[in-house]
């Protein structure tokens, strides 16, 4: 898969290849403001979405998260990068749980008490599948928190549309963190 995007000169092939084996930038925002707030991560049970590397659910479960599961659209990343950085884990005593597909067609085996997420909102047409997925998968008063560019050229997604989107679905939105480097970065968090 990706010597394909190698090959296209780019970072994904949509419904393809959606970016697994690359470790996205506000991937180190998302575990900086985290790093902040342990008490989030501590006994819950967490969903990491999109995890390619897996670097946001091995943060969560190093500090203490209860169970952490790791969700990709593509196969070979949970298979060949994520369970594989999953065995380097020094707490043995987390659960963790692999899963891979499309968002739409996704049956958590439990509900979250948190989702974390980053760079997944980069397209205006899986907005819908992703907070379908927020609504299904979170437990009542569950958090979300999304790390994302403030806009993703060429493919049409932003940080304020998809804000937009969620409070047209009553969700209230709060951001944590704005970085401001070339492309400007945010992370925030939803909530029911």
């Amino acid at each position: 898969l990706y010597h394909k995007t190698e090959a296209a000169h780019t970072d994904l092939i949509p419904k393809v290849y959606e970016g697994g084996f690359k470790v996205w930038e506000c991937t180190i925002d998302l575990i900086k403001v985290l790093s902040n707030r342990l008490e989030l991560i501590k006994d819950k049970c967490i969903l990491d979405l999109g995890c390619g590397a897996g670097l946001v659910g091995l943060y969560c479960a190093e500090h203490k998260a209860r169970e952490v599961h790791f969700h990709d659209y593509n196969a070979p990343v949970i298979r060949h990068l994520t369970a594989p950085n999953c065995k380097l884990l020094r707490n043995t005593d987390v659960k963790i749980r692999f899963f891979c597909g499309d968002w739409a067609l996704f049956q958590a085996p439990t509900k979250y008490d948190m989702i974390v997420t980053s760079e997944t909102i980069y397209r205006q047409e899986n907005y819908k599948s992703l907070l379908d997925l927020f609504t299904h998968c979170l437990k009542p008063g569950g958090l979300v928190i999304v790390a994302a560019k403030a806009v993703y050229f060429g493919v049409g997604g932003s940080v304020h549309e998809f804000q937009e989107f969620c409070k047209q679905s009553l969700w209230n939105v709060q951001t944590l963190w704005k970085g401001n480097a070339d492309v400007p970065r945010e992370v925030f968090a939803l909530q029911r």
